[in-house]
């Protein structure tokens, strides 16, 4: 060994498996190339009938073992053969590397060969050969697609992303092609593809516009490499056993030449989503067209934003109607958070814009300043989430409300400016503008201490007498207000950190409550820190019997309490 590697960690455990190999070894491996450098090739020959002739092996000791796991390689044309092969000859073999390897170096060797003895012998059975393919699918797409690539100089998309997700049908729908970053973004019936693209960012030079057509992949269709259609005329065989002979693809692409051109067709998998582009023939009119295989990425919300999970009590948020009222440092990642759990349908009113001091505790940062809270927020969930349905508007909120809510307008209405004047004004168009509906009051006591979240069930109403004291969990005795020297302007003291833990726990309430049909009962929800931080404060307060005692001023606790029993003076939680 050199003398860099003498001094390079783990320099042990390398020279006891090159003795080893460079030894004893030696009789059935030889080395390849000097023996110096961090990696260190050994080669072997291996007849094995599932190598199909290329017996060439090579056992790679790579820099930094044993941290990383030594490495066999085999001819890299058995990828997309052999599963597990990568398109370098890698050969993955799943986690070898364990503790023992940094006392046991050479262990670590032999079990790698032991594995990959294993793994040819799997590799006999078609049947596991065919179910690993489909097992992991996507990985060994992926690797068809770069190869095609390399073939197949004339494609023009590099990545398709699919904003329309699986289908249970045919489905026709439209590409938007951008040259500039050969970037394609595919949208179904009625729904314009470019204007998708330049919402999120993603059309970056000339457009051009295709034709799309989706179809159900059905699980009965074996989808292995050796199956995978690479010319015009193996996908239109594919694409009309797998409807059945209802889609006829030489038909479609010759359909109404008024229409974009035809260019893509998507295959749509219980878990992935498979894509080929149809390339023009060399010479137009003559011969058929070419295809080539794509990855596709699903931007549609099903995947975006639950991966397909729990998809019922998605399509139930996306139906809710919710009105926020203040995009401050509590309501804007309340908002964020309703948004990316499914809440699509959101309208948030904030008369106040976006200030340097904003920037430390509030989403929106130095980009947005002197721009409208609300009204930039929006636009940011816009861009940022696939089917978010923002609006923002910059007003006071009761005015806003006497002049554009109507009954039925809304499912919900979340008060977060945290303003006595609004809770107060809510109670008064409780049955005109917002009649058989839950209204949430969220707000948080000085310095976070302590957040709470009061949903007013359908039936309820504010209480005249603004009940807030009632619920806090402390009393505080100095204004801890800080004061700007401007009219009615001010500020409490918390971070960013503070409010994140808030606006969490209010997001999650308000899900539950828009998870539930018909809210039946007023509740409060509470955070409530520790006595210790209470002490930490240096102000003039007095906690009350729901702050727990405790020395560690990270504590807390959450509270659910019902709101009958806390205005009737009981603190005991529901």
């Amino acid at each position: 060994m050199s003398a860099e590697e003498q001094s390079a960690p783990f320099a042990g455990q390398v020279a006891a498996v090159v003795q080893w190999l460079d030894g004893a070894g030696a009789a059935f491996l030889k080395r390849v190339g000097e023996r110096s450098g961090a990696t260190h090739i050994w080669e072997f020959d291996l007849q094995h009938p599932a190598l199909r002739g290329r017996t060439r092996i090579k056992l790679v000791l790579p820099r930094g073992f044993p941290a990383r796991a030594p490495r066999i390689m085999v001819d890299k044309a058995l990828c997309l053969t052999l599963p597990h092969v990568e398109e370098t000859g890698l050969v993955c073999l799943g986690k070898l590397n364990e503790p023992s390897a940094y006392t046991e170096p050479e262990q670590a060797v032999y079990a790698l060969l032991k594995a990959f003895d294993e793994f040819l012998e799997k590799c006999n059975d078609i049947a596991w050969v065919m179910s690993e393919f489909e097992r992991e699918a996507l990985a060994y797409w992926t690797r068809f697609c770069d190869s095609s690539a390399k073939r197949n100089m004339r494609r023009r998309v590099r990545q398709l992303l699919n904003a329309l997700g699986r289908v249970e049908s045919i489905v026709e729908g439209r590409v938007a092609v951008y040259e500039a970053g050969r970037v394609g973004v595919a949208t179904g019936p009625g729904k314009d593809p470019n204007f998708l693209a330049r919402r999120h960012g993603l059309s970056r030079g000339t457009l051009e516009l295709a034709r799309a057509v989706f179809m159900p992949l059905p699980a009965s269709v074996c989808w292995t490499p050796d199956n995978w259609p690479r010319t015009f005329g193996e996908l239109a065989q594919l694409t009309y056993e797998a409807t059945n002979g209802e889609f006829n693809l030489s038909a479609w692409c010759s359909s109404d030449p008024n229409e974009p051109p035809a260019g893509f067709v998507l295959l749509t998998a219980s878990n992935a989503v498979y894509a080929y582009q149809l390339t023009p023939p060399l010479v137009k009119g003559l011969g058929l067209p070419g295809v080539a295989p794509l990855e596709v990425t699903r931007m549609d919300p099903d995947w975006a934003i639950v991966r397909d999970q729990r998809l019922e009590r998605i399509q139930s948020r996306r139906t809710k109607r919710v009105l926020v009222l203040g995009s401050g440092s509590l309501g804007a990642p309340l908002a964020i958070g309703l948004v990316k759990a499914g809440i699509q349908l959101l309208t948030l009113v904030d008369m106040d814009d976006v200030m340097p001091e904003n920037v430390s505790r509030h989403p929106l940062g130095m980009r947005a300043l002197f721009q409208s809270k609300a009204v930039e927020l929006a636009a940011q969930l816009n861009a940022d989430i696939p089917g978010a349905d923002v609006k923002g508007h910059r007003a006071m909120a009761a005015d806003w409300i006497l002049a554009r809510c109507r009954p039925g307008d809304f499912d919900l209405v979340i008060d977060c400016t945290g303003e006595e004047s609004i809770r107060m004004f809510l109670r008064e168009v409780r049955n005109s503008a917002f009649p058989g509906i839950p209204i949430v009051h969220a707000w948080m006591e000085p310095f976070c201490a302590a957040s709470h979240v009061v949903l007013i069930d359908k039936t309820a109403a504010w209480p005249a007498d603004d009940p807030v004291l009632q619920i806090q969990a402390a009393k505080w005795l100095d204004d801890t207000k800080i004061v700007l020297p401007a009219c009615n302007s001010g500020f409490h003291e918390y971070g960013v950190a503070d409010v994140a833990q808030a606006a969490a726990a209010a997001c999650e309430c308000v899900l539950g409550v828009l998870d539930v049909d018909s809210p039946s009962t007023s509740l409060v929800w509470s955070i409530v820190r520790s006595s210790a931080f209470f002490d930490s404060l240096g102000v003039n307060v007095v906690p009350g019997p729901l702050v727990p005692k405790s020395e560690d001023a990270f504590h807390s606790v959450r509270l659910t309490r019902i709101l009958d029993d806390v205005l009737a003076g009981q603190t005991g939680a529901a």
